[in-house]
């Protein structure tokens, strides 16, 4: 007998997801090598959605019947949400109605149906692991809307962007949207990390214009290595900010494991019919969706520094001082951002 298990990983559900395409990798483990020419996502919601397959179903490794990298990193780096607001996760068995219970908590706590699900009633057996995030950095301050031009596989394209502009000598008039923006270690115009805090100071987002390391895990322990709040500087009126806006919606199918068998003890019928993952993220003046504080160092002097974000960068948006960020994206060309109509 063939049995299902599907396995879902998403972020707010759209309407019309874009499959992944040659410009573009999902990673459900940040330690994949992938080229740095690429956008990369990442979310840990794949890896809890693994993560209760292994613990709550099946109780050991899983294990196929044709091995995989991907499987043995999933397998060796579990990941347990913390348990608040903006997670949901379940596991269960199809024929112990675990659809009508996913269901019912998605409409309860996020107002939401899962409508792949609802594909899987009429299977006598299977198992469905569930992991849902809904989480966001709402800037105290809105940003001025602005265009810059973004260099996209060495030909520049003028995108939309959200910012500051430089003000010279005069009044800055929006004083307290300048000084929301913290700067961490900026080297020169094509390296420096910026964080802007959420409104309540909960969740952070996080920018950085620096070379892409050997792995996207490596890339992003560096630029956390680099982050010192008691160090941070502040923008002074002369500095100018752009930072493209973004609109994605991803869906990933994840084919290394899709039709794979198991070969664990009482799971040899179990194989895999879906496993999926589907990233949604927007990015504009008033913040960001998919989903730090500290001391502020006034600096002295009248040499204005661009803060433009023209080439690719690296976007972070986590729970302040978590280890486990909620999103990763390297953003490499202008697939995700907004042409200037």
């Amino acid at each position: 007998m063939m049995i299902p298990i599907a396995i879902f990983l998403n972020g707010i559900p759209a309407s019309f997801p874009e499959m992944a395409d040659g410009h573009t990798e999902v990673i459900p483990c940040l330690s994949q090598h992938l080229s740095q020419q690429n956008n990369i996502l990442y979310s840990p919601t794949f890896r809890a959605s693994w993560t209760l397959l292994k613990e709550e179903i099946v109780g050991e490794d899983i294990r196929l019947r044709q091995p995989d990298p991907l499987v043995h990193c999933l397998n060796g780096t579990p990941y347990h949400p913390p348990l608040n607001k903006e997670w949901f996760f379940k596991a269960g068995y199809i024929e112990n109605g675990i659809i009508d219970q996913i269901q019912e908590s998605l409409e309860n706590q996020f107002g939401i149906t899962e409508p792949d699900l609802d594909l899987f009633k009429k299977e006598r057996e299977g198992i469905v692991c569930y992991s849902y995030l809904k989480t966001s950095v709402r800037f105290k301050y809105p940003f001025q809307s602005l265009q810059w031009k973004f260099m996209n596989e060495e030909k520049e394209v003028t995108v939309s962007c959200f910012g500051l502009p430089k003000f010279g000598e005069r009044p800055d008039p929006v004083g307290p949207v300048r000084k929301q923006v913290r700067l961490f270690d900026y080297k020169h115009a094509n390296e420096f990390i910026i964080q802007i805090p959420d409104a309540d100071s909960a969740k952070e987002l996080i920018l950085a214009k620096i070379p892409f390391q050997d792995d996207l895990l490596t890339t992003v322990a560096n630029v956390m290595g680099r982050i010192q709040y008691k160090f941070m500087d502040e923008l002074t009126r002369l500095d100018e900010l752009i930072i493209p806006k973004i609109n994605l919606s991803v869906e990933q199918h994840y084919q290394e494991l899709e039709g794979k068998y198991l070969t664990n003890n009482k799971f040899t019928d179990y194989f895999f019919v879906l496993a999926s993952q589907q990233i949604n993220f927007s990015m504009d003046e008033s913040g960001a969706v998919a989903e730090v504080n500290g001391q502020i160092i006034k600096i002295k002097g009248s040499q204005s520094r661009i803060l433009a974000f023209d080439k690719p960068f690296l976007v972070i948006l986590r729970s302040v001082g978590a280890l486990e960020p909620d999103l990763v994206i390297w953003v490499a060309n202008a697939d995700f951002l907004l042409p200037v109509r």
